[in-house]
């Protein structure tokens, strides 16, 4: 009962409901509550009103940035898009640690997969993509970035729906430090519904093929209360966020 519960949950927030090719009578973006990447240069009118509800923000609520070249805008903004509630984020991503194992660099392949929603006379139709990589090598300190178009394939900057950035970094000997952003690369454009430049139901898998993966803090922060959590769950390890 509790699996089929959270089955059902998953497909009401996230979708899809009706399966890869489902058509939909009302917008996406009214059926759907998360999992929705907004394009990079759409700007939300200012609401004084809602501007006044957000709550202040500490030092402490937001994740510290390693101070080296390999992390920009890209990961500044997956961390302080929750300062306005109503907005979507323009990215999302997963950070994990792994060892060196042997002489060779630890490597990992992706497997992304998103979708994007289009109007049809009266309904909206859900058209999915997907993009796996050759292996990943992950050096020291690395980024690598990739352009990925509607059919799957890598190409241009200027032609991408969606771009994937991959950083490494060494934190301690033997340690690589990992982050893996997926962006909405789409600029919107007056022809088309505003909808159709969303980014839906987007993924990203990891399989490790070479290195062993390490745990990761749940929390970086001094806050007793999540300090407290990090003891009680010491022995329950988690290998992402």
């Amino acid at each position: 009962m509790r699996d089929a519960l959270i089955s059902d949950l998953y497909m009401d927030c996230l979708g899809p409901r009706d399966g890869p090719y489902e058509t939909i009578m009302n917008d996406p973006l009214n059926e759907y509550i998360t999992g929705v990447l907004a394009p990079k240069n759409y700007v939300m009118e200012r609401d004084p009103d809602a501007e006044a509800e957000i709550p202040s923000v500490t030092p402490e609520d937001v994740e510290p940035i390693p101070e080296d070249d390999t992390y920009d805008e890209v990961l500044l903004l997956s961390q302080i898009t929750f300062l306005d509630p109503k907005s979507r984020p323009r990215s999302m991503g997963i950070s994990f640690c792994i060892a060196v194992e042997g002489n060779a660099p630890p490597a990992v392949k992706l497997c992304v997969t998103w979708a994007r929603y289009f109007r049809e006379e009266e309904i909206w139709k859900r058209s999915p993509r997907a993009f796996v990589s050759d292996a990943i090598e992950l050096e020291k300190n690395s980024r690598i970035t990739y352009y990925i178009n509607g059919q799957g394939k890598l190409c241009t900057k200027e032609s991408a729906e969606i771009s994937v950035h991959v950083l490494s970094s060494e934190i301690s000997p033997g340690i690589i430090h990992v982050s893996v952003y997926l962006v909405n690369e789409l600029n919107l454009s007056e022809d088309c519904p505003i909808t159709s430049f969303y980014i839906f139901q987007p993924q990203i898998r990891v399989k490790c093929i070479r290195g062993v993966l390490k745990p990761v803090r749940r929390f970086v922060t001094t806050d007793p209360k999540e300090l407290e959590f990090e003891l009680v769950y010491r022995k329950r390890a988690i290998l992402a966020r």
